[in-house]
């Protein structure tokens, strides 16, 4: 029974708009993608948020935990994409630095600074980013338990990691807050669906918890059609994904499993491989399937003092794929210098500057390491490929050395 006709009689129109009915007609292709997302196992009983990208991915999970001036703990080196949403989010980074064993953050030294800020009286930050980089996954249950003593919420950066376990489980479930980034370079993006073409794209995994901050925020501060009495407005702007990068995603999801275990299967043995010079770097044991780029520690002294630089480039030439040194440390990088936005005041600017900080050991990785692109782990053949192309390098060393390339 339509009320509306009973007192008003028929519509005026003959018909409806023919949009009207393509558009009530027509399946969600964004909440398709989130529902095979929860297929899939990545979601780990999170809730899934489908995003424009993975930067603002991030910004959404800070902004459902942090209120102004809040300090956050981010790790030196990670693109800048880990930091600046959490300035946006109202947030003051406190940037830790890599260890000497790992390129990622120093989660020992997260410990220990917040025993000094409680033994001093000082504010202790609300929350820790965790990033996992290139080919490692951040120690889940040291993060874990840092939060618990400490109060913290974790929100995990897992724009390199999708698909990837840690000792068994999906990621995802070891996180109050996750964020994906489908960027065109990552292994799961909308461009990696044959015929597709490049697209951004982001994803939040929440707990319920966060869920409607994270679904009001997703539609310009809209309030969710699900929510309950706990919803509270919050000003945000349209950061919905496009229906039509939801759809290439989609596709590409279904094709996922197959390509990551190939990756997978292939990074194990490119871990295995000892090449004097250019060894693996050292992953933890209990971490599984992160398959963005394979690392590996550069040593000039083997290859007749020829700069890692160099060696990238002969590399790079060799291989016919992407070699390049880990991020620049967000405590000198040219991309993150959020000291001179204007939007914020001189207070804020000296709050944020990465200038204050030092990260020796994250400028070592970055000065020392290579990393491989996640295409050379579907290579056929790769191991082979990398130990001839290596030591081609090495027998001609000399020469690469007075080299102007």
């Amino acid at each position: 029974m339509n009320i509306l006709q009973d007192i008003l009689g028929a519509p005026v129109a003959k018909a409806p708009h023919p949009r009207s009915v393509l558009l009530r007609g027509q399946t969600d292709p964004v909440s398709d993608f989130e529902q095979a997302v929860v297929a899939s196992g990545l979601a780990a009983g999170k809730v899934p948020f489908a995003v424009s990208n993975g930067t603002v991915a991030v910004e959404l999970a800070a902004r459902a935990v942090l209120r102004a001036g809040d300090l956050v703990y981010v790790p030196a080196l990670t693109w800048q994409g880990s930091a600046w949403p959490v300035i946006l989010a109202g947030g003051v980074p406190i940037l830790y630095d890599s260890t000497p064993g790992s390129p990622l953050g120093d989660l020992e030294w997260v410990d220990k600074d917040l025993e000094e800020r409680d033994a001093r009286g000082a504010a202790l930050p609300r929350a820790l980013v965790l990033v996992d980089l290139y080919e490692l996954v951040a120690d889940r249950r040291k993060a874990q338990d840092i939060a618990r003593k400490w109060r913290l919420t974790i929100i995990a950066d897992c724009a390199h990691s999708v698909g990837a376990r840690f000792l068994d489980t999906p990621i995802a479930a070891w996180t109050p807050l996750s964020t994906h980034s489908y960027q065109t370079s990552k292994f799961l993006s909308a461009s990696s669906a044959p015929g597709s073409d490049p697209a951004e794209g982001g994803l939040v995994l929440a707990d319920p918890f966060y869920a409607t901050d994270i679904g009001t925020q997703v539609s310009c501060g809209r309030r969710p059609a699900w929510a309950g009495p706990e919803w509270r407005p919050m000003q945000a702007g349209n950061n919905r994904m496009p229906g039509w990068t939801a759809r290439a995603l989609t596709k590409a999801l279904k094709e996922f499993p197959a390509r990551h275990a190939k990756a997978v299967a292939t990074l194990n043995e490119l871990r295995a491989l000892k090449i004097p010079g250019f060894a693996p770097v050292s992953a933890d044991p209990r971490a599984s399937g992160c398959v963005y780029k394979h690392v590996r520690l550069y040593s000039a002294r083997s290859f007749s003092g020829l700069s890692a630089r160099k060696f990238a480039r002969a590399l790079s030439e060799m291989l016919q794929t992407e070699v390049v040194p880990p991020y620049e440390p967000l405590t000198h990088c040219a991309v993150y210098t959020p000291h001179t936005c204007p939007a914020l005041t001189v207070e804020q600017q000296r709050a944020v500057d990465p200038r204050k900080y030092s990260a020796p050991w994250a400028t070592y990785w970055h000065n020392n390491a290579l990393c491989l692109e996640y295409a050379f782990l579907e290579t056929e053949g790769a191991c082979e490929q990398l130990q001839e192309a290596v030591e081609r390098i090495r027998a001609r060393a000399d020469a690469l050395v007075v080299a102007d390339i």
